[in-house]
């Protein structure tokens, strides 16, 4: 089977990549809606530096593999939050367990777990992970590496048995002012996920965040006068850099999902700083065990409060009492509105436990650069992961799907998660996690 590692290009082929594509569509304009320009030429050509990843990385490999099956499979961003804490906690614990040994020896136990979980979370996938092995005949001491790596994989699976992430919970919906109400099709979309156990906090609902505003509140009036304005479909306000940017990190279905996103930067960062084989195992565990947890957090209070989508509160202003908000029935968001209630924002509370992981991991004004799945050739270039991380929040403001309240405390709620995600695992070894630990007999 052949292997699924990216070609890493040099500069000079990217540049070449890009004049090409350039003459290719003389015609085509750029996302502010103006054709080419030499500035803007020349803004993209500074950027392409950027994306030269330093070296092969097949932690990060793993990782890419693993987020394109979570796309393929479309995969929500709860349940991909899951299986990639999973996946890289195996993988971790299998590195950490060959410590002291060459790197090629921990990328062949690190393999043999990405392989074998790999396989269990997507069994469909499973010929794309068989290419992180191989059949060939090797001596017992790479055989001992690749049993602690599937030793590694077996317990990080049984860890999460019983975790309540397949179980089902009816949801009855309210037609009550300030309810969130289905705006789709589709039905609400995991509404258990709230009682999942996590991998680090106890008791998940314990960290609930304040009540939304009340509907009869000035700053419920101002918020939803702001996304009535800027989220509008066809908001005359909405500026075409925001407009952009509300598709850029919209990561709706068939994507990678928001967390497979921020796993995106740490692929870019883990290749940027050439980190080892080891660090790369901890860096891609503690991104995703934050997140995951952080998922359940969300997920518990968007069930909780039940507040509508700004859809809905837009369409019924009429009823919730406050004489500052105005009802427009024609009114439609930007981008789809999701199947599950508004407050907080997933996408910002992912982006907060990603930034605070980052930050703990790179120093202060780590440059790094980003793409889109759904904005392709366009690169996205920070010096700060918080600053990131309010860009995608605001971003879901001019989607015309979230309120700014629900954006900033879904970014303190990411953040206070992740923070007490990184105390508890401290100094220890990630591996910690799986009891026992193992080694090399």
């Amino acid at each position: 089977m052949k292997s699924e590692r990216p070609v890493i290009k040099t500069k000079s082929r990217l540049l070449l990549d890009f004049v090409a594509a350039l003459y290719q569509r003389r015609r085509a304009v750029d996302f502010v809606g103006h054709r080419p320009t030499l500035q803007r030429f020349v803004a993209v050509i500074a950027s392409l530096p950027l994306l030269v990843l330093a070296a092969p990385n097949p932690v990060a490999d793993w990782n890419q593999l693993i987020t394109s099956c979570i796309g393929k499979e479309c995969q929500t961003p709860a349940l991909a939050s899951r299986n990639l804490a999973t996946y890289h906690l195996a993988i971790a614990s299998a590195i950490e367990s060959t410590q002291g040994r060459s790197e090629e020896d921990q990328l062949l136990a690190g393999a043999a777990a990405a392989h074998a979980v790999g396989k269990t979370l997507f069994s469909g996938e499973a010929s794309r992970f068989d290419s992180l092995v191989t059949d060939a005949t090797i001596d017992s001491e790479k055989s001992k590496l690749q049993e602690i790596g599937r030793a590694s994989a077996s317990s990080a699976l049984a860890i999460r048995e019983g975790d309540s992430s397949t179980t089902t919970q009816n949801y009855s919906t309210s037609f009550q002012p300030g309810q969130w109400e289905r705006t789709c099709s589709r039905p609400p979309e995991l509404p258990h996920w709230q009682n999942v156990r996590p991998f680090f906090l106890k008791d998940a609902k314990s960290f609930l965040p304040p009540a939304p505003p009340a509907l009869d509140s000035p700053e419920y009036a101002k918020a939803l006068r702001e996304v009535q304005t800027y989220g509008a479909r066809n908001s005359i306000e909405r500026t075409p850099e925001q407009t952009m940017l509300a598709k850029f990190w919209s990561d709706f279905s068939y994507t990678s999902t928001p967390p497979g996103h921020w796993n995106e930067v740490a692929r870019f960062l883990s290749a940027e700083h050439t980190l080892s084989p080891l660090k790369s195992a901890r860096l891609f565990a503690a991104l995703n065990l934050a997140m995951a947890d952080v998922s359940i957090v969300c997920w518990n209070a968007k069930y909780c409060y039940n507040l509508w989508r700004p859809v809905t509160a837009i369409h019924r202003a009429d009823e919730d009492g406050n004489a500052a908000t105005h009802a427009n029935p024609e009114w439609r968001p930007l981008l789809k509105t999701p199947p599950h209630p508004e407050y907080v924002s997933g996408h910002a509370a992912f982006s907060g436990a990603a930034a605070t992981v980052l930050n703990a991991f790179f120093p202060e004004g780590t440059r790094f650069s980003v793409t889109s799945e759904t904005v392709p050739n366009v690169v996205r270039t920070y010096e700060s992961f918080d600053a990131c991380a309010r860009e995608i929040a605001e971003s879901r403001v001019h989607g015309g799907i979230h309120y700014r309240f629900s954006g900033e405390n879904g970014l303190l709620l990411g953040q206070t998660t992740a923070a007490l995600v990184l105390h508890s695992i401290g100094s220890q070894n990630i591996s910690q996690l799986i009891n026992p630990p193992y080694s090399i007999p």
